[in-house]
Parts: C-alpha cells; structure tokens; sequence
C-alpha cells in the first residue's frame, strides 16, 4: 500500500501582521467564517473522525513580533490531539521584526533571497523557536512561497550536522564536503541507526 502524508502549511499571515495577533490567529489559524471554522482545529476534528494523522508545518517566524507565545497557540493544540508538527518557514516577517531581526536591516520574500550563513541563521532561529513553543525536534521542513534553493538544501543539511553532534558527539569529517549523515553511512558510525530511524536526515528531504 502506497503511504501518503497530509500535510498542512500552518501559518499566521504576514499580509494581515497589521491586524494583531488575535484577529490575524482568527483568520489565519482557526479560519473563521461565517459558515463556521475551516483551519486547524477543523482539520483535526475531520482526519481524527477519520483515523487520520496530519503533519503540520507551522511557521515560527511571527514570534519575532509577537513572542513565543503566539506560536505556543499554534503548536499546543497540534501537538496534543497527537498530530505532527514540522518546521515552515516565512521570511516576509523579518520586515516587521525591527530590532528582534537575526539579519538586521535584512529582509526578503524568500529563504533563496539570503545568502547560505543567512538562510543557516534564520532555521536555527526558526528551529529554535518551534522547540521553545513545545514542539518535538522537526525532521521535516518546507520553504515559504516554494522559495527555496540549493544553499537552503545545504543550511538544512548542516542544521542537522549541528543536531547530529549534539547526540552523538564530534566526529572527524568536514563540512559541506561530507554531511553528517554520509559520513555515519559510509563509515558505520557507531549510533547511526538510533537516530536515522529518527528521521534526522529528512531535515533535507520536504522542500516545497
């Protein structure tokens, strides 16, 4: 049987960042209208009734204006009806972020818009937030706007170099010559399979 994902890009919208962050989550989150709701918490209710279990890729970046919180909003639901979270990341926000900007004076409508060491520090800010509002380590990421490029492939892939050693300790290879992962499978670093089962690879395995 063919396995197929549903995926879902959860995201405040930047285009409604001037209407607060309670209206901009009633729009844009919960999907509000007048026949009743049709985002998130509706889409949980249906694939549960189902025997569904969706993965959502939630956008961190509107903490930069209105704090974690607004992301723990997000994630908490998600994660408590057993549903996954991965990383979504839009770099629109960073317009409206002033002095919380990481790439201050630097803004873009897309992630390929940076150079590599930008786009390294906007997904280490944006895993580091989804973390902080109680989601699992993502193993999964997506560009905003399908904008991405081969410089966000490597950022990913040392994004989870940086995990990798984390857990398993600094090992004797160079980077971006050997990612972590060809080095454990190509040398039979001890642990490997603990953590590829974890799908630390797949970090560069859902862009779109």
């Amino acid at each position: 049987m063919t396995g197929v994902y549903i995926t879902i890009d959860t995201e405040y919208a930047s285009s409604l960042a001037g209407l607060g962050r309670a209206e901009n989550f009633a729009r844009s989150i919960a999907g509000e209208t007048p026949e009743g709701p049709a985002g998130v918490f509706y889409k949980m209710r249906l694939m549960e009734r189902c025997g569904l279990k969706g993965v959502f890729f939630v956008d961190p970046m509107p903490a930069l204006i209105w704090g974690v919180a607004a992301i723990e909003d997000v994630v908490g639901p998600i994660v408590e009806h057993g549903h996954d979270v991965q990383l979504h990341l839009h770099t629109e926000w960073l317009a409206f972020a002033n002095g919380a900007n990481p790439l201050p004076g630097r803004s873009g409508a897309n992630l390929k818009d940076f150079t590599f060491e930008e786009q390294c520090i906007l997904i280490d800010y944006a895993a580091l937030t989804l973390g902080a509002a109680g989601a699992p380590r993502p193993v999964a990421f997506r560009a905003g706007n399908y904008g991405a490029n081969d410089d966000t492939l490597r950022a990913l892939d040392l994004h989870a170099c940086s995990i990798a050693r984390q857990a398993l300790g600094e090992q004797d290879f160079t980077e971006p010559d050997w990612s972590y992962w060809e080095f454990a499978f190509n040398t039979g670093t001890p642990g490997r399979g603990e953590y590829a089962s974890e799908g630390l690879w797949s970090l560069t395995g859902v862009i779109a």
